[in-house]
């Protein structure tokens, strides 16, 4: 008689977050700009989700998959370097 094993990992769940981030400039809406901003275990989806109230019109709308909902900071600081922007010519 033969003994089939499975291999089992434990792993925790995932949640997905809507988060709605204020005061990121129009240049730097992107997940990539924010994803500094939260644990390594966490992901983003590129996906901008859509606004659902009329506040949010300023705001950077995304989703985050994360084990730990609870650990996700309430407020935060990004930094960003201003755009470059070249003189036109005439």
């Amino acid at each position: 008689m033969r003994h089939v094993g499975a291999l089992a990992e434990l792993t925790k769940f995932k949640y997905r977050v809507r988060l709605c981030i204020e005061g990121v400039p129009g240049h730097a809406r992107h997940a990539q700009t924010v994803a500094s901003l939260f644990p390594p275990s966490s992901f983003l989806d590129d996906e901008i989700c859509d606004m659902e109230k009329p506040q949010e019109e300023e705001c950077l709308r995304l989703w985050l998959w994360t084990t730990e909902p609870d650990e996700i900071a309430i407020t935060g600081t990004l930094q960003l370097e201003e755009p470059v922007t070249l003189p036109q010519e005439n």
